[in-house]
């Protein structure tokens, strides 16, 4: 349920305030809104006012107190969507009415209000939403709302919450599919996020608190779509991204001579045949649908490779690697994927 409270010393302006919330709730199945007294909330007095999603603070009692009240609020529940009412009295015919405004960094129209009340709506069901995974054996619950990031890594995934992580074996398509309704948005062939956790993002990376979480190629489209109407800072690209050291592989021999393809540092690159696995595809006879895993390390200028196939990883031609198992190779290695018909360098 979706728990409305509305703070004024204005009775009738409360009302006003009730019957407009009531009217622009036609989306929301479930809800309460509730009049709070003004004394309880500037002397801090119960808690009942913290169970609200939404708290509406009569900026009058902002004037008359400072932001006072509102820091306790955000202190205590930090969740809690604060809107600071502005009411202007009008009288017509004897009565009183108001023209309303909302804020909450800014100036809200109606359409806002009724925007920010869906969200919140939208956060009730979340809330209430579980994942199932299957652990040790055990089935575990997982809330929804409390998934940062997913991570694909080594065939398993690895769901990032605000309680720990979880490490079990699913699909990223099935998650993929699974979430797209909640708020979570694929960014690269390894990574899903949750759009309530991105604090910002630009052309190759969103921004999780302190995290930074890649955008692959083909996603990157798909990530400018899902936040275009979303309040997310679209951030400059640091300036020293662009003179960093990139990883890069070249084609040498066969097929794919003279192909160069460069990537991020500490950017995990899937390699392999199916292109809804890998981010690099080489369509070739021996190559598996997810065939090896590289990462540049810029700061240790050296690669790191693991095969994850069956026909097998070689190192200048000879040496096979031996499966799940991770190497670290120097720029001007040679590298084959099933066979050494085909051969990559490092660059």
């Amino acid at each position: 349920m979706l728990k409305i409270g509305i703070c004024t010393k204005r009775k009738n302006f409360g009302l006003y305030v009730k019957e407009l919330l009531t009217s622009l709730l036609s989306d929301c199945e479930e809800w309460e809104i509730e009049l709070v007294s003004a004394k309880a909330v500037l002397e801090r007095k119960g808690s009942k006012f913290l169970e609200y999603h939404i708290f509406c603070l009569d900026d009058q009692l902002l004037t008359e107190q400072g932001i006072e009240p509102l820091a306790y609020i955000s202190r205590l529940r930090p969740e809690t969507s604060i809107l600071m009412l502005e009411g202007v009295e009008e009288k017509r015919l004897g009565r009183i009415r108001y023209h309303l405004f909302v804020y909450q960094m800014q100036r809200m129209q109606q359409r806002d209000l009724k925007a920010e009340l869906n969200r919140q709506w939208q956060n009730v069901n979340l809330a209430q939403r579980s994942l199932f995974v299957e652990m040790d054996g055990m089935r575990i619950s997982v809330p929804i709302a409390s998934i940062i990031y997913i991570e694909s890594s080594n065939r398993r995934i690895i769901l990032h919450t605000v309680q720990g992580d979880y490490t079990y074996y699913e699909k990223m398509y099935v998650l993929e599919e699974l979430l797209k309704e909640d708020g979570f948005v694929r960014c690269h062939q390894s990574y899903i996020v949750s759009k309530r956790y991105v604090t910002g993002y630009n052309s190759v990376e969103i921004e999780l608190d302190r995290l930074t979480i890649p955008i692959g190629r083909k996603y990157k489209n798909i990530v400018h779509e899902a936040f275009s109407d979303e309040p997310v800072a679209m951030q400059e690209e640091v300036e020293s991204a662009a003179t960093e050291k990139q990883g890069v592989l070249v084609g040498v021999k066969g097929a794919c001579k003279g192909v160069s393809i460069e990537f991020r540092p500490e950017q995990k690159i899937l390699i392999g045949r199916d292109e809804k696995v890998a981010d690099i595809v080489v369509n070739l006879p021996k190559v598996s649908r997810l065939h090896c895993i590289l990462v540049y390390h810029e700061k240790e200028n050296a690669y790191e490779i693991m095969d994850v196939s069956k026909n097998g990883t070689y190192i200048s031609g000879k040496q096979r690697l031996v499966a799940d198992v991770s190497y670290c190779v120097k720029p001007g290695t040679k590298i084959s994927f099933g066979d050494t018909d085909t051969e990559y360098c490092l660059g």
